[in-house]
């Protein structure tokens, strides 16, 4: 169920105009309310086909562990830990990948900020997300996508 959402989470943003999510520069807040629409867009076209759970977890990718996410503003527990996982692959994967908006970060660096804002990202997730990273296993799950 997780690999499905994981790899599914974001089929919302087929809504999101093509020029914004190739914009450069920083969204306005308009476009950026448009991006925001992209969880529950997602739910919506993968529950009818793979069921409620997988429909949560790709709603709740961006809701963070203090409320400040969205689309709901759900704090801790309230996340499922499928989605707290979900919510830190994806933001390493934004951190560590050119988006054509952001600096590239090494996996180093990208791991050890997740962990340091605790207030956002599950800290058992995030430190899991360094070992791994520390062990090398990122760098290598990546040089084998790119096989």
């Amino acid at each position: 169920d997780f690999v499905v959402a994981a790899l599914f989470h974001d089929v919302g943003k087929c809504n999101v105009p093509e020029h914004i999510l190739r914009k450069r520069a920083r969204l306005t807040p308009e476009e950026y309310a448009v991006v925001k629409l992209h969880p529950q867009d997602s739910a919506t076209i993968l529950q009818p086909m793979y069921g409620e759970r997988i429909a949560r977890i790709a709603l709740m990718h961006h809701e963070r562990m203090d409320g400040s996410g969205y689309p709901r503003g759900l704090k801790g527990e309230a996340i499922p830990m499928e989605a707290r996982i979900l919510m830190v692959a994806d933001s390493f994967d934004a951190m560590t990948s050119n988006r054509g908006y952001n600096q590239v970060m090494s996996h180093e660096a990208a791991a050890a900020e997740i962990v340091e804002k605790d207030q956002l990202y599950d800290p058992m997730v995030a430190g899991v997300l360094q070992q791994l990273v520390l062990s090398g296993k990122t760098k290598e799950a990546s040089q084998d996508i790119m096989e």
